[in-house]
């Protein structure tokens, strides 16, 4: 018997558990042993207790242990924004919006602006963007910002246009202010948001600690244990390490810089930052906008309206040059590119500097819409696909409208990304989607939405099966970010993040994983959400 006499030494046995390691023969095994947050241990009880004896033990009573879920693409800090805006998501037409803001105005009578977030005109019996005759008439005093479910586009009242004086003449690079007869609508695309959502107040320090803390409970409750942000700033990134410092934030975080001129002087002069829970490690640039508001860029126009192609954020010179700053700084680059023409010009940047046979991961974030001789590319030059599952589902029932048969069978092709690349990184670009993964797992096997539709599945040639659905979460998402020698699998040696089901996930009847519950989840051994409680001893 092996008994650690140090009282800093704190061992814990997880046991009566089905655990799938993922480990290189992807084991299974009822038991797994932690000291000081790292795994130890891990096979059957009775060998475990020869070993070993711990002072505390964890009865499962047979529930179902997965590594700690990734989320490898989303947006953690506007996600906690949101908490405190209103809530337009799922509303059925633009007079429900409208409906939805005087509540909450009602609610928060306070508040100096106005923010709703999550309208999607795509289910609205007309499908036509909106204009905002009725906000001025409902809010003439107060600047108003309602922003698109893919926060590619928004609505303002003209209060909100005069805090930046936008003219129907006004050029935004990378965006579009919309207008007509000479009129502004209120309708912005893409880098035309940017300066109203600047000129709004912010949320204090202290409001957004709270709001953070609350967003990192509502993480950890559906297995979360790392999240990569997709688009942070330097202060943002400060304020999660003094949040983690302080041990308020137990989540851990990969963060992808967002490539302003600020951020990246003063990452590339310092080089790779990395502690146990924070790790800064890739620069991110977007190359068009979404296509729900039609600023995905294509190389031909949109089928649905062939006046527009979308929207080009960068020329191919300037994203040529952000490759080679990223080389030249040995930092990830990350790429933001649903259209064909933003996957080309992407790829095209990527080959540019990019040697065969690389370990640098560089990443495609969405990889939506592609063109036959794109996939070849991912393999020759070890380029990361990071897909988000609930993107096809959310977008199947008008996407082939907006961009033709042809095109749409070369869009969501996450099993043709796995067949080239070996691996495919899954995240869920909340809180455009869902914070749950599981709904991510089950939208990438069973390629249907929440209701089962459509019955026979949207484009099935590219579900992935379960385990690859289960390791893109996992092991894969820890490769994507360096981390496949930390976590991403329960292994001896590995930092010990593990989320308990009530089910199992990977024999549930595929029509029940929505339901699945999240029953416990640790980050370095340490509990930090349960649902309810289980057999726990302290010997």
């Amino acid at each position: 018997i092996v008994e650690n006499k140090s009282n800093t030494t704190k061992m814990l046995l997880i046991k009566n558990a089905n655990i799938y390691t993922l480990d290189a023969e992807n084991s299974m095994a009822d038991s797994l042993m932690i000291e000081n947050g790292k795994i130890i241990a891990v096979g059957k009880e009775a060998s475990i207790l020869h070993q070993y004896s711990p002072k505390e033990i964890i009865d499962l009573q047979g529930k179902y242990v997965y590594p700690g879920f990734y989320d490898a693409h989303c947006h953690l800090l506007r996600y906690a924004q949101m908490l405190d805006e209103a809530d337009l998501y799922g509303a059925t037409s633009w007079e429900e919006v409208l409906e939805r803001m005087q509540a909450f105005h009602q609610k928060h009578p306070q508040k100096k602006a106005l923010i709703g977030r999550g309208w999607d005109q795509n289910l609205w019996e007309k499908q036509a963007f909106p204009s905002n005759e009725r906000l001025n008439e409902l809010f003439p005093n107060i600047p108003v910002l309602l922003t698109r479910i893919d926060i590619h586009a928004a609505i303002v009242n003209d209060k909100a246009l005069e805090l930046v004086g936008f003219k129907p003449d006004t050029i935004i690079k990378g965006g579009q202010i919309v207008h007509q007869n000479g009129k502004l609508t209120g309708l912005l695309i893409d880098n035309a948001i940017f300066p109203i959502a600047e000129a709004l107040p912010k949320p204090s320090l202290v409001e957004m600690e709270a709001l953070l803390i609350q967003a990192q409970k509502n993480c950890l409750a559906v297995g979360l244990t790392t999240v990569n942000e997709a688009y942070i700033v330097k202060s943002e990134i400060d304020l999660i390490e003094r949040m983690q410092a302080s041990g308020v934030f137990q989540l851990r975080m990969y963060c992808m810089v967002a490539g302003t001129t600020d951020s990246k002087a003063f990452y590339f002069k310092n080089g790779i930052y990395k502690t146990d829970r924070l790790h800064v490690r890739a620069i991110k640039y977007f190359t068009d906008g979404a296509l729900g508001s039609r600023g995905a860029w294509l190389l031909t126009p949109y089928t649905d309206d062939p006046t527009t192609s979308g929207i080009s954020i960068h020329s191919d010179e300037a994203m040529m040059q952000f490759a080679k700053e990223c080389y030249k700084a040995g930092f990830q680059m990350a790429v933001h590119a649903i259209g064909d023409a933003a996957n080309e010009q992407t790829l095209q940047a990527f080959t540019s500097c990019l040697p065969p046979n690389n370990d640098l991961r560089w990443r495609i974030e969405h990889a939506q819409i592609l063109q036959d001789h794109h996939f070849e590319q991912f393999h020759q030059f070890n380029i990361t696909p990071s897909i988000q599952a609930t993107h096809a589902t959310s977008d199947m029932n008008w996407v082939a409208h907006r961009i033709g048969e042809t095109r749409v069978k070369n869009a969501y092709c996450f099993k043709d990304l796995l067949k080239q690349r070996g691996f495919v990184a899954a995240g869920s670009d909340f809180p455009i989607e869902s914070i749950n993964p599981l709904l991510g797992f089950y939208a990438a096997v069973a390629r249907k939405d929440v209701h089962g539709q459509p019955a026979a599945g949207f484009q099935t040639e590219n579900a992935l099966t379960r385990l690859e659905a289960l390791k893109a979460m996992t092991i894969w998402a820890a490769y994507s970010n360096f981390e496949e020698k930390e976590r991403g699998s329960l292994e001896i040696g590995k930092m010990a993040d593990l989320v308990v089901l009530n089910e199992d996930l990977m024999t549930i009847p595929l029509a029940q994983i929505p339901q699945i519950k999240v029953e416990k989840t640790f980050v370095d051994g340490e509990l930090c959400f349960a649902k309810e409680k289980t057999t726990h001893h302290n010997l």
